[in-house]
């Protein structure tokens, strides 16, 4: 049966053999006599060819249950998504079919309406409402039954020429037929359930009560065909774009009185390319002849007011690239998810602790975390939010009131430094320090502790922490890269720099430290990496630099003194000491390298390279310690002492245990793992 499930994969990528067993058949360690000797073998003996471990079952949601379905299924699956919490999985063929994740189980099986096309999408809508005015009232029917849950929603699906409503017990509740293709069907209020309904090179949008079978509203556009309709569920409104590049806006601003009213209408002309919506923005993109690459258009301006705004009144920030990005046109615009915060714990089991979600187009630029000074188990954990506030909570209660919160005057970058505390700077040189404090009912609090305006123009905010005799500093670049400032809770330094002799950029891209070292990496536009070794006298009142140029790079970390480097035009992992002024020999890999990190001590390097294949090596010896094929795309990955945390496209973390062959407490580490513990 094992074979049946990863036999194609494995003839493919051998070394993936111990991962694929352990990964799917650790639930029963300890439960089937004979699988437990199994994977017991396969720890003893796997490490030798692959030094990365599976801590405990990881591919039961999705993976056991995606193929638990895929085998229920007849034809081909075209979509699936996963409830908010993970943990039930919705598949469309021609038939819908609900997974129980946890239990790998149907929970629901619907035979859909036969179709000499296959169906594209499905969306499931939840309980339905009705509408005393702008009222809502839920259905009264209730189920403290997880499991019943689903028999109270509805699915819309669609193919090219149909769509449905379809209800659980396989009713019919809505149909619709086109001659021509379909453009867009989409939900506007899934509440409401009305449906946003458009048809392929026609001149006209319809909206559709799907619950009712009631035509709600219809817009025509007699001097132009819809080339692109979108919805902006959080402020009710509909965005046409026609072929001729006018964008055409409008929303409901009262249910109980009016239809659609217009709302703008902007001229974009022939050069507009691609749209999209994030949040409350609009995002379009413009052709090769404009120098513009793409322009964003916010949503509650029109939300805002009552009157119709002229294309010359509706706000627009224009956006191009320096340099220029090529070639154009922009082929697509992809929209990640920044506005959810979840806490994860890794090291005996993979489990969400809390999530918060943000609302009203707040999205979270960045996000650090500490540690309490009394206790290094409680994190805190400070986000940076798109409207310029700095909010603290605690990792494990994100869905509690903030601990500390500040709002901001502009845009800014957040640090956190090995003593627990925070660094912000603002683009206008504010530098911010925020530290833990004990009140006298030993309880924890944050407090502002000292403010420094800054002497240097630093809009970019190239900032990083360091170590200097013993103090932490936060370091600031000025956007020319000629000089830097040196901030602690005491004072602020300034000291020149001059990178002229090693590089013929002065345009400073990026700055990469560690926070327990004094050194800084600078990274330029033109690919040059300069490690910067920062001295303070003994007075702590003057600075003094030392520079080290490396060979140009297009990915490179650094860790415990030790800086890996990757170029395209070589396809080597090149691995410098840089303390001891070591460079070792370099290592060859297949292919492009996407990704690298090191452990913590860095005594181990991984690199993830194309497509999709994880290597591990090993400082001391360059050895390759580990080759796996990883199962999806890989959007980050960072690692610890003893754990490598891979966070995937499909929103999971992949967690896989550290080891070496060489080490002799290494079995008892596998055993010690509670996965590996029988009662």
């Amino acid at each position: 049966m094992l074979y049946l499930i990863v036999g194609v994969q494995l003839q493919q990528y051998p070394e993936n053999f111990a991962f694929e067993v352990s990964s799917r058949m650790l639930s029963l360690f300890g439960i089937k006599p004979f699988i437990t000797k199994f994977i017991k073998q396969i720890d003893e003996q796997s490490v030798h060819y692959c030094s990365l471990i599976v801590p405990y079952r990881q591919l039961q949601p999705p993976r056991s249950g995606l193929i638990y379905s895929m085998n229920r299924h007849t034809t081909s699956i075209v979509d699936f998504d996963f409830t908010e919490d993970q943990t039930k999985a919705i598949t469309l063929s021609d038939r819908i079919i609900i997974i129980d994740m946890g239990e790998v189980r149907t929970v629901l099986d619907i035979n859909l309406p036969s179709l000499d096309e296959p169906y594209l999408n499905s969306t499931t809508l939840p309980d339905t409402y009705t509408f005393d005015g702008k009222n809502e009232i839920k259905d009264a029917r209730s189920s403290n039954d997880r499991n019943d849950e689903f028999k109270r929603h509805l699915f819309l699906v669609n193919s090219l020429h149909h769509f449905y409503l379809v209800l659980v017990n396989e009713n019919i509740k809505f149909e619709h037929s086109s001659k021509v293709d379909y453009l867009t069907v989409e939900m506007l209020d899934n509440k409401r359930l009305l449906c946003v309904v458009a048809e392929r090179n026609t001149n006209y949008v319809e909206y559709w009560n799907v619950v009712r079978n009631r035509l709600f509203d219809r817009l025509d556009f007699p001097k132009a065909k819809v080339k692109y309709v979108l919805c902006a569920q959080v402020y009710s409104m509909i965005i046409v774009v026609l072929q001729d590049g006018i964008i055409q806006f409008y929303s409901i601003t009262d249910w109980t009185k009016s239809p659609f009213v217009h709302r703008s209408s902007i001229h974009a002309e022939i050069h507009l390319q691609l749209v999209a919506i994030t949040g409350g923005v609009l995002i379009h993109t413009l052709n090769a002849n404009i120098p513009i690459d793409f322009a964003l258009i916010g949503l509650k301006q029109f939300h805002k007011t009552e009157q119709i705004l002229s294309d010359k009144q509706v706000l627009k920030t224009l956006v191009a690239f320096d340099p220029p990005m090529g070639p154009k046109p922009i082929k697509n615009i992809i929209l990640p998810d920044t506005d959810e915060l979840t806490s994860w714990s890794y090291q005996c089991a993979a489990s969400i602790h809390c999530t918060r979600l943000f609302f009203d187009d707040v999205t979270i630029n960045e996000c650090v975390i500490a540690s309490n000074n009394l206790n290094s188990e409680i994190i805190y954990v400070l986000i940076l939010t798109s409207n310029h506030w700095i909010v603290i909570y605690s990792a494990k209660s994100l869905n509690d009131e903030a601990l500390y919160s500040l709002h901001l005057p502009s845009p800014a970058r957040v640090h956190s430094t090995i003593s627990e505390n925070f660094y912000v700077l603002t683009c206008n040189g504010i530098v911010y320090s925020i530290a833990q404090q004990i009140t006298s009912d030993n309880e924890f609090n944050f407090n502002q502790k000292v403010n420094s305006q800054l002497k240097i123009p630093c809009s970019m905010m190239l900032s990083s922490v360091v170590a200097l005799n013993g103090l932490e500093s936060l370091i600031v670049f000025a956007d020319n890269g000629q000089s830097m400032a040196i901030c602690t809770m005491e004072r602020v330094i300034y000291i020149d720099v001059d990178v002229s002799p090693y590089t013929s950029s002065s345009s400073l891209k990026s700055i990469t430290s560690e926070k327990t070292q004094n050194l800084l990496l600078l990274y330029f536009n033109n690919k040059t990496l300069i490690s910067c070794q920062v001295k303070l006298d003994e007075s702590n009142e003057r600075g003094s630099l030392q520079l080290t140029p490396f060979d140009q790079a297009d990915k490179f970390c650094l860790q415990n003194n030790c800086l890996a480097t990757y170029n395209n035009g070589n396809i080597q992992l090149n691995l410098h000491n840089i303390r001891s002024c070591t460079c070792y020999e370099p290592i060859e890999l297949d292919n492009e390298c996407q990704y690298l990190c090191f452990n913590e001590s860095a005594t181990y390097v991984f690199a993830l390279v194309k497509p999709r294949v994880l290597f591990m090596y090993r400082m001391a010896d360059r050895r390759q310690m580990a080759k796996l094929f990883v199962y999806d795309f890989v959007l980050s990955m960072v690692a610890d002492n003893d754990f490598l945390v891979l966070a995937m496209n499909d929103r999971r973390l992949l967690i896989l245990m550290i080891t070496d062959p060489d080490d002799p407490t290494l079995q008892a580490r596998i055993q010690a793992l509670p996965s590996r513990y029988v009662t």
